[in-house]
């Protein structure tokens, strides 16, 4: 006997679920696409983790404002400004 699976069983295998941060970059490539002016683009840490989100915004050269945890590590090099989450420069060791 041959085993058939459901059709809905088969949709769901070939249609992925994408993440949030995949789904975001799809939109801003839409919006991008119909023209449209984007001023500033706000995320929590779940994008600002998010080095596919991060680099589509860069593409665009988008300004943006990311939030992460606390515990997650950056590299901020040398000459480039950077701010704590109370707005005040990082000072220079």
């Amino acid at each position: 006997m041959e085993f058939h699976p459901p059709l809905q069983c088969i949709i769901t295998y070939l249609v992925l679920p994408k993440t949030k941060p995949e789904l975001a970059v799809e939109l801003i490539n839409e919006v991008q696409a119909a023209g449209f002016k984007v001023q500033l683009v706000l995320a929590d840490s779940f994008y600002g983790e998010s080095s596919s989100f991060i680099a589509c915004v860069r593409k665009f050269e988008m300004p943006f404002i990311v939030a992460i945890r606390s515990n997650y590590g950056v590299l901020i090099h040398r000459g480039k400004e950077c701010a704590t989450t109370a707005g005040e420069p990082l000072s220079d060791p």
